[in-house]
């Protein structure tokens, strides 16, 4: 073997802790060398490019100011708030710090002021339901629902009824035939 390590072309060399730097130094290096480098783009870039951003930062703000939080978006002069709007207590009771300021607060603060909740419109498949249900006469006490959840022609539960009287039936089939061969066997013995 130390033949074959004398006939490589390159020379041998020894490895030590030293050529490798730890952890520590290399965070330092690697840190101290992207501050170096943010100081030069920063020096290096153009005030144009400066003033660019500022102002682009500045017409950004401009743009928030003008949003306001989700209940209190106006339409045509009148304020629009959520279905909760002063269902709720507060919290705080009448001492509440946002009662001073411009939007009020979002909750209730006596039981006059707090309101029921709002029903909401009916949609047109509940309207349906209803007016369907209305039309069926109550079923009288002690009669049978006429349901057809597992009769054969219903289409959801069709095929599986019929599997299941096929396999009833085959069970059936199977249980007279074991009684037939027992009666076979027992008289020829």
């Amino acid at each position: 073997m130390s033949d074959n390590l004398k006939n490589l072309p390159i020379a041998p060399f020894r490895l030590t802790l030293e050529a490798f730097p730890s952890f520590e130094e290399s965070a330092i290096r690697s840190r101290s060398s992207r501050i170096r480098n943010h100081q030069i783009s920063a020096s290096s870039s153009s005030s144009s490019t400066a003033a660019k951003q500022s102002s682009e930062c500045s017409q950004a703000s401009e743009d928030l100011k003008g949003l306001q939080p989700r209940i209190r978006r106006e339409r045509r002069g009148e304020t629009v708030r959520s279905d909760t709007y002063k269902t709720q207590m507060c919290r705080f009771g009448p001492k509440c710090p946002y009662l001073a300021k411009k939007g009020g607060c979002h909750f209730a603060h006596s039981e006059e002021e707090r309101r029921s909740f709002p029903l909401k419109p009916f949609s047109r498949r509940q309207l349906w339901n209803n007016q369907m249900l209305m039309t069926v006469p109550p079923p009288t006490p002690g009669e049978a629902l006429d349901v057809p959840c597992m009769g054969r022609n219903f289409p959801v539960f069709g095929d599986y009824v019929k599997k299941r009287e096929e396999s009833e039936a085959d069970e059936k089939w199977l249980a007279e035939e074991i009684e037939h061969l027992k009666e076979m066997f027992s008289r020829h013995e």
